[in-house]
């Protein structure tokens, strides 16, 4: 792909049981349930979430640049947020961390 220029950063996190419960699918190779686990929703929702408020930043501020980007890394990641939406069914409580990491992004872009 070669180098890449105005890549968006974002931060996706959860809580430690969670990271707890896939290292024991993992070491367990319990690759069905890995494949399965709605922890792959809950970071694409944080992604797409943190993309969007950093996109409308961007877009208020006229920095086409950055809106660019975004839009780009949007229109990645929104076919497989849409792809995987049935792993919401599958039981993932509301997560503190993935919610704090929402919220503040929502703060620090929206203010």
């Amino acid at each position: 792909m070669g180098i890449r220029n105005n890549v968006p950063r974002i931060v996706v996190g959860v809580s430690e049981s969670v990271i707890e419960e896939l290292a024991d699918l993992w070491v367990r190779e319990e690759h069905t349930a890995l494949d399965e686990h709605p922890i792959q929703i809950l970071f694409l929702d944080e992604m797409l979430a943190q993309l969007t408020f950093m996109h409308d930043y961007a877009l208020n501020r006229g920095n086409t640049t950055a809106v660019l980007a975004y839009k780009q890394v949007l229109e990645t990641v929104r076919p497989i947020h849409e792809k995987k939406l049935d792993l919401r069914k599958r039981t993932l409580s509301r997560d503190g961390v993935a919610a704090e990491i929402v919220i503040d992004a929502q703060k620090v872009f929206r203010s």
